[in-house]
């Protein structure tokens, strides 16, 4: 096999394996702020720490989302950035709500 096959192969493997284990790393952070921001409401929380909290994690799990497992983490910024604006822009709007 060309040494430079081989190199690429490897590379690729490489790269598919460290994506492979970012994604899991992401998807058990995901699923470790919805379980703790579940049980925490289960208990009864419901001060405004209680809220911010929901709504930070909310913005953290939408970042995790649209940059990894949409993929727009390699797009050109002015997607990203317009996606995540949304994202941003959703949670300011339930805030905005939220104080009336």
């Amino acid at each position: 096999m060309d040494h430079s096959v081989s190199t690429r192969l490897h590379h690729s493997v490489n790269t598919w394996a460290h994506q492979q284990t970012r994604a899991k790393r992401i998807w058990f952070a995901l699923m470790f702020l919805t379980v703790f921001v579940y049980t925490c409401g289960r208990f009864g929380f419901s001060s405004q720490w209680f809220v911010i909290l929901v709504l930070a994690s909310s913005l953290l799990k939408g970042y995790w989302i649209i940059a990894e497992y949409m993929g727009l983490r390699q797009v050109a910024r002015k997607w990203r950035w317009l996606v995540q604006g949304w994202l941003v822009l959703v949670i300011v709007l339930i805030v905005i709500i939220h104080q009336l």
